[in-house]
């Protein structure tokens, strides 16, 4: 057998898995295997993406933020460490948040999606090197490309995804940004997919090299690599839903991440007796506080759909928003140095018994300081640039949407965008012809042909030149008789646009109502009636009050609703 090198030592026999082999394969490696049939059992249940995401993203994409501000706050030895970062991050970060979010203005959103990409390939890349780890793998050839295979397939699922490029340069142009052209994405394109190919040729020669050196990587290192890979590739360039494919993926991460916490904690409570009586008391050996441990994270999540509720629409509102991208980004912060394997107490609690070898725990060859500083220049060095661009002013909507339509042109939802921008815009023709072909590259999208449909009916018969309003009426209707849930996704859109774009709101509820759905209308009535008075149509909004009035004679708030409109009509 050949000897090990330096910076690798052979080990005895340890346990390879984080908790055993059936926990692990649920909670950590095989997960994907769970989500599929239960999100799509959502979809034909009834429950649209638009919800499912809100919801998933809340409770969990939100929520799981809060497990790593209870460390962060509550491990007594790690404040101490780093109590500069956890007093003036917040500052910083919430400071900038919130204002940027009050002002209007887009870029902290753009950098907590890019920052949340990043964020996902380097929880995989943690748990391949806690799995390594468990073997006693410790070289540092191994842990690079381990981390080099994370970055290259990750940030290939995003660039080789038309619907994500698409998302992410949507947001640079809306921040002031610049377009990229179509030839400019298939060369980055290329270049991406030859770095993957020769990381991955390297990865898998590196494999082969350490096992005939008598030190195999973990078998369960491996087999979380292919599928945290192939599943964020199918959620990202094979799910055309934009709102779907994050969701597959943020359950992965979610959960993942929530039983490494619960795991991690546990072990603190039982081994350090430094720990806080908080987590001493949620992290003791008591099943029923598991159930308290979700509740809270669920708790944590609910506040954004709360403050959304509640406060959209107003100054209040924009604070709130401004904090949930500030809990997000400060999440991801704190996990990129507060959960780090190489650190003997981290080591300790994920039963990695074994220490790493001499060296392998070393930090930067900069000064801590110094090389902290230049992260966060990295950081700051885009938002002010993105931030000048963006107060500077940017494109109208309609022709930014115009840009990616031209960038994508068989791309249902860049058709789908130019069509609601030429909308508000009052451009009819562009507004037909873009909905037309997002209809047609996408019969299967509802959204658009319901859209397309309720554009038809507005229009009417003197404005276009041939009848289309029956095929409009007969769409609209067969589309309910199909999936009668959709009649209750379109409601339940327009209820969260209506604080923040009472436009498209409006068009949600007159979807709905072309649909001659059954059951009480009254409140689609009342909720076009707001949205229209939102808008300023005072005269259109009053039928639809006196309408859900009748329809709902006992509702106080529908009359007082047409009491308002009236005093108001009146000029009084």
């Amino acid at each position: 057998m050949a000897m090990a090198d330096s910076s690798e030592q052979t080990t005895a026999p340890r346990k390879r898995w984080i908790i055993g082999p059936v926990q692990d394969l649920v909670l950590f490696v095989a997960t994907p295997i769970l989500i599929l049939p239960g999100v799509l059992g959502l979809g034909w249940a009834g429950v649209g993406s638009f919800a499912l995401n809100k919801w998933v993203m809340a409770l969990g994409g939100m929520g799981h933020h809060l497990p790593g501000m209870m460390r962060a706050y509550g491990d007594r030895e790690l404040f101490r460490r780093f109590k500069t970062r956890f007093i003036f991050a917040p500052l910083l970060i919430g400071g900038a948040c919130v204002g940027f979010s009050i002002a209007g203005l887009h870029t902290m959103v753009l950098v907590a999606y890019l920052w949340g990409v990043w964020h996902g390939l380097m929880q995989t890349h943690g748990f391949l090197r806690i799995y390594d780890s468990k073997v006693g793998s410790f070289a540092k050839r191994t842990a690079r490309l381990d981390f080099a295979l994370c970055v290259s397939w990750f940030l290939g699922g995003v660039l080789f995804s038309d619907t994500r490029v698409d998302y992410a340069q949507e947001m640079v142009l809306s921040c002031g940004g610049p377009m990229m052209t179509a030839d400019a994405v298939q060369a980055v394109r290329a270049v991406a997919g030859a770095a993957i190919g020769v990381i991955t040729l390297t990865y898998l020669w590196n494999i082969w090299a350490r096992r005939r050196a008598g030190q195999p990587p973990s078998p369960v290192k491996l087999l979380l690599a292919v599928t945290s890979v192939a599943w964020w590739w199918f959620a990202n360039v094979h799910v055309a839903d934009i709102l779907i494919g994050i969701i597959l993926f943020e359950i992965f991460h979610d959960v993942q991440y929530l039983a490494i916490v619960w795991l991690f904690n546990r072990s603190r409570v039982d081994k350090d007796p430094s720990v806080g009586p908080f987590s001493r008391m949620l992290f003791r050996r008591s099943k029923p506080l598991l159930f308290v441990y979700v509740a809270l994270v669920f708790g944590y999540g609910a506040l954004g759909p709360w403050s959304e509720e509640k406060f959209a629409g107003t100054g209040v509102g924009n604070i709130f928003a401004g904090l949930l991208v500030t809990s997000a980004l400060l999440h991801f912060y704190y996990d990129g140095f507060i959960w780090k394997v190489r650190e003997s107490n981290t080591r300790a609690n994920l039963g990695i018994k074994q220490d790493a070898p001499q060296g392998a725990a070393q930090g930067s060859r900069f000064p801590p300081g110094l090389a902290h500083a230049a992260k966060w220049a990295l950081l700051a060095a885009p938002v002010l640039v993105l931030g000048v661009l963006e107060t500077g002013g940017v494109d109208p909507e309609h022709a930014r949407a115009g840009l990616l339509a031209d960038l994508n042109p068989t791309l249902p939802s860049a058709q789908l965008r130019l069509g609601v921008a030429l909308k508000k815009a009052g451009d009819v023709d562009g507004t037909l012809r873009a909905l037309d072909k997002a209809h047609a590259f996408d019969p299967e999208d509802q959204k658009a042909g319901a859209l397309l449909a309720l554009t038809l009916i507005e229009l009417g018969e003197t404005r276009l030149r041939e009848n289309r309003q029956a095929e409009a009426e007969e769409y609209l209707h067969r589309a309910y008789l199909m999936d009668r849930a959709f009649v209750g996704r379109m409601h339940d859109e327009g209820r969260v646009l209506l604080p923040r774009d009472p436009v498209e709101a409006a068009w949600r509820f007159r979807a709905v109502l072309a649909m001659k759905p059954e059951g009480n209308l009254g409140p689609i009535w009342l909720n076009l009636g707001l949205a229209l008075e939102r808008q300023g149509l005072l005269m259109e909004a009053l039928p639809c009050a006196r309408t859900a009035a009748r329809l709902m004679p006992r509702d106080a708030r529908a009359r007082q609703f047409v009491e308002h409109l009236s005093r108001l009509s009146r000029g009084k």
